[in-house]
């Protein structure tokens, strides 16, 4: 699930409350609704991508805020070409 699709099963400001919750427990940034309007729009910063996969025990995941460095490429039909051996 990613961040927009979440935010239709629960509100920003419940959201916000999560991240700022474990902010306080684990020294992390506390975060504001503005901000994850921008993340909405734009680009979920690669230390929240992870955050978010904490906060929502696993609903979001960092791979769906951030494909471009967390991929799980799977290889399932390797070129035809390659020979081994």
């Amino acid at each position: 699930m990613d961040l927009k699709a979440y935010l239709t099963t629960t509100t920003q400001s419940e959201l916000v409350e999560k991240i700022n919750k474990a902010a306080d427990q684990y020294g992390w940034r506390s975060v504001t609704q503005s901000a994850i309007s921008q993340w909405l729009s734009g680009r979920v910063p690669v230390e929240r991508a992870i955050q978010l996969e904490y906060v929502t025990d696993g609903m979001i995941t960092r791979e769906e805020c951030r494909p471009d460095i967390f991929s799980r490429r799977v290889l399932s039909n390797p070129p035809q070409d390659t020979q081994i051996g």
